[in-house]
């Protein structure tokens, strides 16, 4: 495995430069965390998961700095459940079960489909 699938780094803007692209293809960059300034909409952000998903290749780790609460990168996807929405600290079961895989999936249908999101 090459060195640089170990690298995770960040994007200027909303599209990827062709200088950059080199750059990562060359050094097989493994992955792109995305921020706010990264995303101007749906549009603009399939197009630009695709570009990124076309010069890392498809096992590439693409990520939103999406933390939820008042942090939120992708306003027009909806956000995590807050914590207590799901149960108290401690408790054994969260109270959103069996719904929880579901709203999972919704959320993963609308992303590239490669990985599920990860709700901490």
């Amino acid at each position: 495995m090459h060195a640089g699938r170990f690298i995770i780094t960040g994007l200027p803007g909303t599209q990827l430069p062709a200088e950059l692209a080199a750059l990562w293809r060359r050094y097989r960059v493994g992955g792109v965390i995305l921020f706010r300034h990264n995303v101007a909409g749906p549009e603009q952000l399939r197009k630009l998961v695709a570009d990124l998903l076309e010069v890392l290749g498809p096992e590439a780790l693409i990520s939103v700095d999406q933390e939820g609460g008042a942090v939120l990168r992708l306003p027009f996807l909806p956000g995590p459940p807050p914590g207590m929405s799901l149960g108290p600290g401690g408790s054994r079961r969260p109270r959103g079960g069996p719904r929880l895989p579901g709203q999972v999936g919704k959320l993963r249908r609308r992303t590239t489909g490669r990985r599920p999101p990860v709700l901490c």
